[in-house]
């Protein structure tokens, strides 16, 4: 006799009493009652494409309860071949590939691209209506992953490599956003998906901008100006994308602001000048700072408070 197979993981079917028979693997009970729709002999017995997908999404969720992000994508997959219009499937298959993000792979796109067909899934625009602000917590969920990938210790958030891929991360997010909106025809609570996010990042620069400044104040030499200087542009360069994701006149945002006035003025406040020696052997005071580089800083530090007090 040919061996059954799940058509869910691929185990082999014990047959019991009456019609039902139970996978030695995963435990799921088959109805062999749909033994006439099914293939033997190797091959996968169909017990009904609707029956198989909720079967399959349960394991995508035990999967993704159990942190086995790429197995609950791949349950995710199967699901959706056998059963195309479900949206809890692309649902959570988009949560389980945020949670698959690094700054290097960030998968935004493709985690935000879930919820949209998720949406699209639904017939009426009163289920989208109350479903997007389900997904609007799965926004925020993403947006956390993010923030928390790029605040995960003091180098990163000093090193202009790891800032700079940051920052496109946070560029990509907001452009997947503005997507979302437009192919769902749904608006996005800023504060709602980014406040939380925000506070995270706003949280790990103080701790890096009063770290900064106290390995500046140990040494006071001249190459640790200009180190500081390089840290300060690259935080305040990852404050400045976070303050643009958040909406007007929310406290979230005046608090980033008020962090990249703070780290500037610490910089200009130690800048002075230096005793250095020239070509010809004299040694010439040379300000640390050129006049440009000052001038330039004090217009970023006036366009923040401009920014604040119009509630830009």
């Amino acid at each position: 006799m040919a061996t059954l197979v799940c058509n869910i993981c691929g185990g082999r079917l014990k047959t019991g009493e009456g019609n039902i028979a139970v996978c030695e693997c995963c435990g799921v009970e088959h109805d062999l009652s749909f033994e006439q729709n099914s293939t033997r002999g190797g091959g996968s017995l169909k017990d009904g494409f609707a029956h198989s997908a909720n079967l399959r999404l349960e394991l995508a969720q035990d999967s993704y309860n159990a942190s086995d992000w790429s197995l609950a994508i791949a349950h995710c997959n199967k699901a959706i071949e056998e059963e195309p219009q479900g949206f809890d499937v692309y649902v959570l298959k988009g949560r389980a590939i945020g949670q698959l993000m690094t700054l290097k792979n960030l998968r935004i796109e493709e985690s935000i691209s879930c919820f949209i067909q998720a949406l699209k899934s639904l017939p009426f625009e009163s289920e989208k209506r109350t479903a997007a602000k389900t997904i609007e917590s799965y926004l925020e969920e993403l947006a956390i992953r993010l923030m928390t990938l790029g605040c995960a210790n003091v180098s990163m958030l000093t090193n202009e490599y790891f800032t700079d891929i940051f920052s496109a991360g946070i560029d990509s997010f907001s452009s997947a956003i503005k997507k979302y909106e437009a192919s769902a025809g749904v608006v996005v609570s800023q504060q709602k998906v980014f406040g939380k996010a925000t506070t995270i990042v706003c949280s790990a620069m103080r701790d890096v901008a009063s770290e900064i400044v106290r390995d500046y104040d140990m040494s006071k030499t001249r190459s640790a100006f200009w180190e500081l200087e390089e840290e300060t542009d690259n935080c305040t360069k990852v404050l400045i994308k976070v303050a643009d994701l958040v909406e007007t006149h929310q406290e979230s945002k005046s608090e980033v602001y008020q962090l990249v006035i703070t780290m500037i003025s610490e910089l200009l406040e130690r800048n002075s000048m230096d005793l250095v020696r020239n070509k010809w052997g004299a040694y010439v005071e040379t300000p640390r700072l050129t006049d440009e580089e000052i001038a330039s800083k004090k217009h970023m530090i006036r366009e923040v408070k401009n920014k604040m007090a119009c509630g830009e």
